[in-house]
């Protein structure tokens, strides 16, 4: 299902909430029963704000489900496409398949160090979900980096579609106070620490 949107992005008073993930692929409608995929997140516009939101070291939470992201594409949603899209945008030789895969590549928007972090983390999260189904947490967020401690990583083990409620108590556990934070509000919730 193709829904329109801004993209993967979320305010939350200060703290930016962004979704990695398929939700980076903007799509438009272009008809009653018809979509376009026109961009991938982050646009230019998205990069300045994006860049003058960590310049100020305000709290950012990126959230995932997965590593390797892959978007079904028919080749008519792609006509009007951005060269970045179309980048990560394969499609069969065979004749007469216009069915392709956008593969969205992973952290690409953040800086060199934080991506390598993200990616640390989501091997990291590979061994805590690797146990029993019913032993495993929904929500995995990532041990406080005091280097960059405006910046937290969450995946999320289920697809969960996270309310503006849910997303607002989630960044209160990332970025609240560690100390005296309630986390017997938040029992779905694992603190995952990564070396």
């Amino acid at each position: 299902m193709r829904t329109t949107g801004e993209g993967p992005v979320r305010r939350l008073g200060n703290v930016l909430a962004v979704r990695e993930g398929c939700e980076r692929v903007i799509w438009r409608r272009a008809g009653t029963h018809s979509w376009r995929a026109e961009s991938l997140w982050p646009r230019p516009e998205d990069e300045a704000d994006l860049g003058a939101h960590m310049a100020r070291r305000d709290p950012l939470l990126v959230i995932f489900e997965r590593r390797h992201s892959v978007v079904p594409v028919l080749a008519e949603e792609m006509l009007l496409a951005q060269p970045a899209l179309r980048v990560c945008t394969e499609f069969s030789d065979a004749p007469g398949d216009d069915l392709g895969e956008i593969t969205l590549p992973f952290l690409d928007w953040l800086p060199s160090d934080l991506r390598e972090r993200g990616i640390r983390f989501a091997a990291g999260t590979e061994r805590v979900l690797s146990g029993p189904s019913r032993l495993r947490p929904r929500v995995l967020l990532e041990s406080r980096d005091e280097t960059v401690p405006h910046v937290r990583f969450v995946r999320l083990a289920v697809p969960l579609a996270l309310s503006a409620s849910d997303l607002a108590a989630l960044a209160d556990k990332a970025f609240g106070d560690e100390e005296e934070a309630d986390h017997s509000s938040c029992p779905y919730l694992h603190r995952v620490t990564v070396s």
